[in-house]
């Protein structure tokens, strides 16, 4: 029992001095933690309860790095300098200090503490470096490089001296030679994932994409969630017009950073090039989200950003819609965007488009004008300024445009044929064939261009050469309407009855909100006095897409007249003729129309018009027929 009774002040130092020791060494390993989490006032604290405790040069140091990561480097100097006057390993209180010096850049300060390294350390890599870097400050970049080289001969296994190194042969362009020395550190690490970003970069420099990619992907094989090297990738794939390819990389970087806006904004934009819209607009909402339209725009710097947010939006969501066929959508978007931007020439174009898909051409080409004021340049915007003209059939405006595209782009397939579409509208077509067949001489699978050069042949009664150029126009694009609709206007022709209606439905399944297309199937079937009931919904369906054009309104007042309804013909024959007064046939049809009626005095008057503008129209014989009969001829 007395010798139990010796040994509890004996236990009692030992646990005493063991929690002393234990609390000196929680507040320097807290002060770590602090540190590597960034919360470097908390760490402060730690490290100066530490030193109060028991002052070491670790204590010091890490007191110097907390007050570091507050930007405090006077204070992390004076903490350095204290842990130099104490007994121990001062490299790293050399090394930190010669960092801040670096960093207020006090060469010669800085090349003292190293010194002092080296004499403790000779083969201290670190120290190298930074007496280069110094040097770097200085200018001597020769220096600079041997103290690099050094640097690799001291510490051939330290990656950073190579990195160092070849930072510098990047600096003086001499990328082959820095080529080598990222090489040379991925010797010593094949994992060094700062190398292979570095011979990334130098590989683009030197459009060698290829090596590029390889180096991109090696990254990613090493570490999967590595943010950089996926937004790199993304964007050399972009670069390289692998949609496909860097969509699945930004959305894998979306994955690591769900809330970075330029990742919304280029998977927005790299599915607008891809044609996959409905993403386009999903990405254009996430965006809403980080960047409301009701933002406060007090900071200018803030307002500014949410402007540009904001202005991205509106042009992808209206190019989105546009892909869409959702005319009145996107028109929506890009008014805005115009309102946001009147000088954006992109931006007057794009609500070009939106308005011709409407059949708004008149608003059309007041876009489109604009857009060339402000940009003469944009080939884009004076070529669909044509197709505008085109289809408010002013070919002559259309046939300037084309021109003037084809000063400065002799070559241009489109420019050639919408020319020759401009001269087949106004019935040349002599001069028309000759500017398709260029347009198929420079695009040799040009459907659009084989389609028209069809409609030409077939005005020409050149039915085989027409069935051919049809069939040539399908077989490029198997979907484009307006060759099955010319198709099926040659097959009406031939009276090739069940082949004409089928080409009709195709272009109608193909381009359901064209009007032509339910338009030529009705004037085919009234003209044939067949289904004259489909007739009548097809014909409505045209008007109800386009209600102001003549050619529509002609078509279904001819439907009602078959059907024997002449009171709605007339209306809408009247309609007719408001937008199209020179049109003999228009005339000849309201004639026939009032003749049905038994309206004698005002079918003579409109089958006197018609003779009148034409005596030899489609139709003249059976006028004068008419005339003779009522007694007006």
């Amino acid at each position: 029992m007395r010798g139990l009774t010796l040994l509890i002040p004996f236990l009692m130092v030992i646990i005493l001095a063991s929690s002393i020791i234990g609390c000196r060494e929680t507040h320097y390993q807290r002060g770590m933690i602090y540190l590597r989490q960034g919360e470097f006032k908390k760490a402060e604290m730690e490290f100066k309860e530490e030193i109060r405790r028991n002052p070491s040069i670790r204590a010091y140091v890490g007191l110097a790095k907390a007050y570091r990561g507050q930007g405090r480097d006077n204070l992390a100097l004076d903490s350095l300098m204290k842990s130099i006057k104490l007994e121990g390993d001062k490299v790293e209180s050399y090394l930190l200090a010669a960092e801040i010096y670096l960093s207020r850049a006090q060469a010669e300060l800085a090349m003292d503490m190293c010194r002092r390294v080296i004499e403790i350390a000779p083969k201290n890599a670190h120290a190298y470096n930074l007496i280069a870097k110094a040097y770097l400050q200085r200018g001597r970049i020769d220096d600079a490089e041997k103290e690099f080289r050094t640097a690799i001969q001291m510490a051939p296994d330290q990656t950073e001296s190579y990195l160092n190194l070849g930072d510098l042969r990047v600096r003086m362009g001499r990328f082959k030679e820095a080529v080598k020395v990222y090489q040379g550190a991925l010797k010593v690490n094949p994992k060094l994932i700062p190398a292979h970003l570095r011979l990334a970069g130098i590989y683009l420099r030197l459009s060698e994409r290829d090596k590029a990619e390889s180096e991109y992907l090696k990254v990613i094989e090493i570490n999967p969630k590595h943010l950089e090297a996926r937004l790199a990738l993304g964007r050399l794939y972009m670069g390289m017009n692998r949609f496909e390819d860097a969509i699945s990389q930004f959305e894998e970087a979306r994955k690591l950073s769900p809330n970075s806006i330029p990742i919304y904004m280029n998977l927005a934009y790299l599915y607008n090039m891809h044609g996959d819209y409905h993403k386009v607009i999903q990405m254009c909402d996430r965006l809403s989200k980080f960047v409301p339209e009701n933002a406060d725009m007090n900071d200018p710097k803030v307002g500014q950003f949410v402007r540009s947010v904001l202005e991205f939006q509106f042009l992808h969501k209206g190019r989105a819609y546009l892909g869409l066929g959702d005319h009145l959508e996107a028109l929506k978007y890009l008014q805005r965007l115009v309102d946001m931007m009147p000088d954006s020439a992109v931006a007057h174009y794009r609500l070009g488009l939106a308005h011709a898909g409407l059949r708004n051409y008149r608003q059309a080409v007041m876009e489109y004008r604009r857009s060339l004021e402000l940009d003469p340049k944009l080939t884009t915007a004076r070529l669909k300024l044509a197709e505008a003209y085109i289809a408010l059939g002013e070919f002559g405006k259309a046939r300037e445009e084309c021109r003037a595209v084809l000063r400065g782009s002799p070559e241009s397939s489109e420019a050639h044929y919408l020319l020759g579409v401009a001269y087949l509208g106004g019935g040349d077509l002599k001069t028309a064939e000759g500017e398709l067949r260029r347009a198929i001489e420079l695009n040799s699978r040009y459907a659009k261009a084989y389609a028209a050069l069809g409609d030409l042949e077939r005005q020409a009664g050149r039915w085989v050469e027409a069935e051919r150029d049809y069939g040539k126009s399908i077989s490029f694009d198997p979907n484009l309407s307006s060759a099955h609709r010319g198709l099926g206007d040659l097959y009406a022709a031939e009276g090739k009855r069940e082949r004409a209606i089928a080409e009709y439905r195709k272009a109608i399944e193909l381009e359901p909100d064209s009007p032509i297309n339910y338009n030529n199937l009705a004037w085919y079937l009234a003209s044939e006095g067949v289904n004259l009931d489909e007739a009548l919904r097809l014909a409505q369906k045209a008007v109800s897409l386009e209600p102001r054009s003549p050619i529509f309104l002609d078509t279904l007042g001819m439907v009602y007249y078959r059907k024997g309804m002449f009171d709605e013909a007339i209306t809408n024959l009247l309609g007719a003729k408001v937008g199209a007064r020179d049109n003999p046939l228009i005339s000849y049809h309201l004639g026939l129309a009032y003749y049905g009626a038994g309206r004698r005095e005002d079918a003579a008057r409109e089958l006197t018009e018609a003779l009148r503008l034409n005596p030899n129209f489609e139709g003249s014989k059976e006028a004068k027929k008419i005339l003779k009969e009522i007694g007006g001829g």
